[in-house]
């Protein structure tokens, strides 16, 4: 259709930062908006509004985009404009966002972390509330996870692997679909690249 496009393939094999479910999420974009986000957030955010910019010729080379990107955060600019975003869409920024009592779940056994299955932590959030099964469900947006652990990382017995933010009924439920979402081998891996292709 002749407009300038780009496409960033990135690691789906794990989550994208640390937090899911809905006001986890957003606190954790606010401490992006920080230069306090996760180094995996905070990279392939940095990587497509670098290639945003140069795309829409406010600049001339990636590099020089990240910088200007990086320079924004730092700043203070970035959160600013979105705390202005929120403001004029009727929200208040300062606002609580309740999140859900903190609950750690630790494996039981010890070795490297092998593989996350995505698709089963998202039905996690759903089964918490935190996410519709279908159109007109009540969410509860204080539900959700944060991972403590990544693909490659090494654990040992008893160490906590995420961190469920739920009511205790609610956790006793759903701690077995958690842990086994995360797959536990006894051989060493080494950690996916996280963005793995640019196609333009």
């Amino acid at each position: 259709m002749g407009v300038p496009t780009v496409a960033l393939l990135t690691d789906m094999n794990q989550p994208l930062g640390r937090m899911a479910g809905n006001a986890n999420e957003v606190n954790e974009s606010v401490d992006a908006l920080m230069g306090k986000g996760p180094s995996d957030l905070m990279e392939v955010t940095l990587e497509l509004g670098a290639e945003l910019l140069v795309l829409a010729k406010r600049e001339s080379s990636t590099e020089a985009a990240r910088k200007r990107l990086e320079k924004v955060i730092s700043s203070g600019a970035g959160l600013e404009k979105f705390r202005e975003m929120v403001v004029a869409q009727g929200g208040d920024f300062d606002a609580t966002r309740p999140v859900a009592p903190a609950h750690e779940i630790p494996t039981a056994t010890d070795g490297y972390v092998t593989a996350i299955d995505t698709e089963r932590l998202g039905y996690v959030v759903i089964n918490l509330g935190g996410g519709r099964r279908q159109l007109g469900d009540k969410l509860d947006l204080s539900v959700g996870f944060e991972m403590l652990v990544r693909v490659g990382d090494k654990v040992e017995p008893h160490q906590p692997l995420a961190r469920i933010f739920a009511t205790p009924n609610a956790v006793a439920h759903i701690k077995r679909d958690l842990l086994a979402a995360i797959r536990i081998g006894e051989d060493p891996i080494a950690a996916p690249p996280l963005i793995v292709e640019r196609v333009a």
